[in-house]
């Protein structure tokens, strides 16, 4: 395979109120947009980490989000704290739970009704924590199946690496093959919970969209056949305008939709 490490976080939005959830995410999440470009509805943020997350404009107005598999974890150097400022907004926060990989941690929904996590620093983060921001990174936490099967799926299609042996067989923490140490930490579990606030008979939306890099784009063509081959789902190949960065889509094993992106 010709993944690389993981690339971006896009997350959708509703174009007739993009300035609204822009300003959102500003306000709640204390993010600072580096670079914003309406004709591609596209607004970038660049987290302490170096990490980056994208706001697109393509939500469909009529649906209602699906708080699926893959969800994103922002970290807090105070839970407690955080959480009182997501409620003193007037947002609806869970009850703290505990993760799988033994950490404390709440959610609550952005303006599409897309569930966040926030969760206090995993005793595997090795990076420093910047303590005047309000979330300094964020991972990923992937529920699945089997957690041998997914592991063995993972390391065999996109490349990952396990960060360590869990005795307690309550997840998995794998990385990318480029991602030094754990400095992305991807979470896989089999737990049940589910914090879910929103649910309806709406049509729904996978929002939360997690790229990983491939090394080439004639690369990409070939993992999206392989995929095929395979009897991985994927979609077409698509393009940006100026055909600087080619994609596709493709779910896991589980049927978690994830992302192959290349330059």
């Amino acid at each position: 395979m010709h993944f690389s490490k993981f690339d971006h976080l896009t997350i959708l939005i509703k174009e007739e109120h993009r300035q609204a959830n822009i300003d959102w995410y500003i306000n709640l999440l204390g993010l600072e947009p580096k670079w914003d470009s309406p004709d591609n509805k596209l607004t970038c943020f660049k987290l302490p980490s170096q990490q980056i997350i994208t706001l697109l404009s393509e939500y469909p107005d009529s649906s209602e989000t699906i708080n699926e598999g893959v969800r994103v974890c922002f970290i807090t150097h105070d839970l407690k704290k955080t959480k009182l400022f997501v409620e003193h907004e007037g947002i609806f926060t869970s009850q703290i739970y505990v993760t799988p990989w033994g950490m404390n941690a709440f959610d609550f929904s952005d303006l599409q009704g897309t569930r966040l996590t926030v969760t206090s620093i995993p005793n595997q983060q090795d990076k420093k924590i910047d303590y005047n921001s309000k979330f300094s990174s964020f991972f990923l936490h992937i529920n699945v199946g089997d957690l041998r099967d997914t592991k063995e799926w993972y390391s065999n299609y996109l490349g990952m690496i396990s960060s360590e042996i869990n005795h307690s067989e309550s997840y998995v923490l794998m990385r990318m093959p480029e991602d030094k140490g754990t400095s992305f930490p991807i979470f896989f579990s089999n737990s049940s919970f589910d914090s879910r606030i929103n649910s309806s008979n709406k049509p729904s939306t996978v929002a939360i969209r997690p790229f990983f890099q491939i090394s080439g784009k004639s690369e990409l063509e070939y993992t999206q056949h392989l995929f095929n081959k395979h009897q991985i789902k994927t979609n077409e190949i698509q393009a940006s305008s100026d055909d600087f960065m080619k994609w596709f889509d493709f779910e896991d094993l589980y049927g978690n939709q994830l992302h192959a992106i290349s330059y």
